[in-house]
């Protein structure tokens, strides 16, 4: 099963462009996480985010950073 997610998560980050933004949903949907888990990450900075419009947002290259530093996903 770690196998599996492994290749999910390699094919995931090969499809991520580094300057792509990603929405709060767009990342639960990714780390299989509800919504508010994702916006309480970014509220407590274990995250970091842009915000246009007051929304987080996270670049590809900051969620590629993410994964590789917290290998539970």
């Amino acid at each position: 099963m770690e196998e599996l997610n492994n290749r999910k998560q390699h094919e995931m980050l090969l499809l991520i462009q580094d300057d792509d933004l990603l929405s709060t949903s767009q990342i639960a949907d990714l780390l299989g996480v509800s919504k508010e888990t994702a916006r309480r990450w970014f509220r407590k900075k274990y995250i970091e985010s842009v915000t246009p419009v007051g929304h987080f947002r996270l670049t590809g290259k900051e969620f590629k950073e993410f994964l590789m530093w917290n290998r539970r996903f």
